[in-house]
């Protein structure tokens, strides 16, 4: 992502100006980061998965119109974007941004995305 495109996100999150990230909070730089765990090669820290990525991504299963069958089924396809796990659950912030990331992707194929 651009830096300009994330400045802007914490700008937006913060409710205030931000010209550098050397201005944000600890708090605010720990949310800010947390926008980036999923992607590849991301090593660092791994945050836990809360209820708020649960709720979105069922709110994006309802919009598909997936039942809970449907959804473990992709999970488990060769093109889930947890990759070849034998039990692929969602654990992480980053499993749940991978997975919101490609059902972003479908939600917008199938004509039913909405920004919020």
């Amino acid at each position: 992502m651009p830096r300009e495109t994330r400045i802007l996100w914490a700008i937006w999150n913060c409710d205030r100006k931000i010209t550098s990230f050397n201005q944000l909070t600890r708090a605010e730089a720990s949310d800010e980061a947390a926008g980036r765990e999923g992607r590849r090669g991301d090593g660092g820290p791994h945050t836990l998965v809360s209820g708020e990525e649960i709720a979105r991504i069922q709110r994006a299963k309802e919009r598909l119109g997936w039942d809970e069958a449907r959804f473990e089924k992709w999970l488990r396809s060769p093109s889930s974007p947890l990759g070849k796990r034998s039990n692929p659950a969602i654990r992480t912030l980053g499993d749940a941004n991978r997975v919101w990331w490609a059902m972003k992707e479908l939600l917008k194929q199938a004509g039913k995305w909405e920004a919020r």
